[in-house]
């Protein structure tokens, strides 16, 4: 019965293992295709050391854009800043992946459903953060909505 019981742990540990998971997510996402790669799932992780890692692996698939085909038959596009943004990462992450993107050219301009990474942000501290660190980005954000609402 201990034999038993320690096979049982180990069988369990291999599955809860980040290294397997993270093996299993890169063939995935090889696999997957449609622009997405593991700097997304990372991103979207909120996994700072990994996303570190990756970032230079990944440097010129940095504005590729992942297409996600909904259920009700809507197609939504997301790249790797906008996985940053909607992740399940905290502010402090959000923040290290935000200024490394930017600091690589990441597009800051694309749109998913016309809504930009900035409209998507729900965290206030986050806003006021990305606001106070890169003004211009957000006044061209801001001037980019304003010419497409008026046609100019």
């Amino acid at each position: 019965m201990k034999y038993l019981k320690t096979y049982e742990n180990w069988f369990t540990n291999l599955f809860k293992n980040d290294g397997i998971n993270q093996i299993t997510r890169d063939f995935l996402a090889d696999m997957i295709g449609d622009g997405y790669n593991p700097l997304m799932d990372a991103a979207y992780d909120g996994n700072w050391n990994r996303f570190k890692e990756l970032l230079p692996k990944f440097i010129k698939q940095i504005n590729d854009i992942h297409t996600i085909y909904l259920d009700s038959g809507v197609e939504e596009y997301m790249n790797v800043l906008l996985y940053v943004v909607c992740g399940k990462g905290d502010n402090w992450e959000k923040k290290k992946m935000i200024s490394a993107l930017i600091e690589n050219n990441v597009d800051v301009h694309f749109e998913s459903n016309e809504k930009n990474f900035y409209e998507m942000i729900k965290s206030p501290k986050l806003k006021k953060w990305i606001e106070e660190t890169y003004p211009q980005i957000i006044s061209d954000l801001l001037l980019q909505k304003s010419i497409k609402k008026y046609n100019l």
